[in-house]
């Protein structure tokens, strides 16, 4: 090299490499702790949107087959509630709540599984009030509605 020239290259010295590294993570951890609190949140929605679609599917096919019957019995158990729904162009159709929390329905097995209790009630006047609570993933939901049969 000639004299009085200086080499202009510049390389970074450790003390910039380590500010660089802190000022990265000082942005990058909230970023990951959102993203992480993002995804407990989408789970926790999605869990309580399965147990709601899951309420719902059972009310209705409940409430369907209520509607639709001409006469009911109720049996009432400390361990479960059963309705009996009779109609003279069916086979007698039997709603139970099965001891692993899993919901019968006549020939269809297993609407939901996340059962925790199944109520019927005479009101009378051809009135059943249905009660169904479920829980999935320590989230719990209830639905209640009464029933009038039409036939």
């Amino acid at each position: 090299m000639a004299e009085g020239k200086t080499n202009k290259t510049r390389y970074f010295t450790i003390i910039e490499l380590i500010i660089v590294v802190l000022i990265s993570l000082i942005v990058l951890l909230p970023m990951t702790a959102m993203m992480f609190s993002i995804a407990r949140n989408w789970q926790t929605s999605n869990e309580v949107r399965q147990l709601q679609e899951e309420l719902d599917l059972a009310a209705y096919s409940i409430k369907g087959l209520i509607e639709e019957a001409s006469s009911f019995e109720i049996e009432d158990t400390e361990s479960q509630s059963r309705i009996e729904l009779n109609r003279a162009d069916w086979a007698e159709t039997k709603i139970i709540k099965e001891n692993d929390g899993k919901l019968s329905i006549g020939h269809m097995d297993n609407v939901i599984d996340s059962l925790t209790g199944l109520r019927f009630e005479d009101k009378g006047n051809a009135t059943v009030l249905v009660t169904i609570d479920a829980e999935r993933a320590g989230r719990e939901g209830k639905r209640e509605f009464h029933v009038r049969l039409r036939n």
